[in-house]
């Protein structure tokens, strides 16, 4: 597929997983429930509105626009199977839930601060750094405005 096509599947499951986390309901059926209520008709208009589009160009002699007819047919279709069918009966089964499914521990693990209490940095490589003056370091480390030393 097209890489125009991939960000579109992800967006309706996305819509989705954001209505579901933005529900107020305590069990996992009434957050699914919430969401396809919520974000069902917005999700579908969107598919339906993409997938007429394609099946317009059905009616092209272009051989280029019958086949990207075909994709954004077709794209539509398995992005609004994957966002209602597969996603929400994921998250009917194991959806987050309370502290249950959270992924906050796993991302405070992995992004867990220094001894010292400073939040870890990220440096970019050697050779794109550069001081405040405008000249490059090779020592890997930043030279500071008031460092003299060599």
């Amino acid at each position: 597929m097209s890489q125009r096509t991939r960000p579109t599947r992800c967006d309706f499951v996305l819509h989705m997983a954001h209505a579901y986390q933005a529900s107020s309901a305590p069990q996992r059926q009434d957050k699914s429930r919430d969401a396809i209520t919520r974000m069902g008709p917005p999700i579908f208009a969107a598919a339906l509105t993409t997938a007429a589009t394609g099946a317009v160009m059905y009616g092209c002699t272009i051989l280029f626009f019958l086949r990207f007819g075909t994709i954004l047919l077709l794209t539509m279709v398995y992005a609004i199977l994957t966002a209602v069918f597969f996603f929400l009966a994921l998250t009917n089964a194991a959806g987050p839930q309370g502290h249950f499914g959270s992924l906050a521990p796993v991302c405070a693990l992995l992004f867990r601060s220094k001894p010292s209490g400073k939040a870890v940095e990220s440096a970019p490589p050697t050779s794109l750094r550069s001081t405040s003056t405008g000249t490059s370091t090779s020592s890997g480390s930043l030279k500071q405005p008031g460092d003299m030393a060599a």
